[in-house]
């Protein structure tokens, strides 16, 4: 059983490892701790101990997963970081260690941005690790989704494409045989028949639609193929 729980932590770790989390702590002993924590848990980490070099690191490194951030650091505050980052066109997603009696900075910081909040009281190396995973599941997720409404959003403008120029005279309809689209055939079709029927392209249009409700009545929204050649 210790072997099997062995290869589990050992699998679930690798899992995490494309997460890069980015340590911003002044304090080397602390810094230390925090990186070993997260290392433990899985997490691939990188540690600075002044904003200057935080700043560096995210613009040379800009798919960083994640930053956690001591507030108070040598060269400015963790507010200034990232201001100076927004003013550099970067960003990152970010925790923020605070220490105790500093929850007023941790909530102002929360309305800036920030992940989540951790107070460096007793608990925090405890604490530190679910903390992190939660955050960066949350980004997972976001991700994901943001992945999938790229994915759709690319297959309905293929859709989009592909009923533009197929060679067949189509029309999208709605459940009351409205016409939402049409295609380039379908356009190409009332220019060439109207002149012979002496009406305008839009009264074809409509005769057109008028057949089509007396043939369907309603039905479900879907595509119609019209006959390119209605004397046939």
């Amino acid at each position: 059983m210790k072997e099997k729980g062995s290869n589990d932590n050992k699998v679930e770790n690798e899992t995490r490892l494309p997460y890069t989390i980015l340590v911003v702590e002044d304090d080397a002993g602390s810094l230390r701790l925090i990186q070993r924590n997260l290392r433990r848990a899985g997490f691939h980490t990188e540690g600075v101990s002044n904003g200057t070099e935080a700043i560096a690191w995210v613009v040379d490194n800009p798919t960083t997963t994640l930053m956690l951030l001591d507030y108070r650091l040598p060269d400015m505050t963790g507010k200034q970081l990232l201001e100076t980052l927004a003013e550099q066109q970067c960003s990152v997603p970010f925790i923020i260690m605070t220490g105790y009696g500093d929850e007023r900075t941790a909530v102002e910081m929360m309305k800036l941005g920030a992940r989540d909040y951790l107070v460096k009281d007793i608990g925090f190396l405890d604490l530190l690790p679910t903390v992190v995973e939660q955050v960066v599941e949350q980004l997972a997720t976001e991700k994901r989704l943001a992945d999938a409404e790229e994915a759709l959003r690319q297959s309905e403008k293929n859709f989009r494409n592909i009923f533009k120029f197929v060679p067949e005279s189509l029309l999208a309809i709605n459940n009351h045989v409205e016409i939402l689209n049409s295609n380039k055939a379908f356009e190409e079709l009332l220019r060439k028949y109207s002149p012979a029927l002496n009406m305008s392209e839009g009264e074809l249009r409509e005769i057109i639609v008028a057949k089509l409700r007396q043939h369907f009545g309603k039905m479900q929204h879907g595509i119609i193929e019209i006959d390119r050649n209605p004397t046939a």
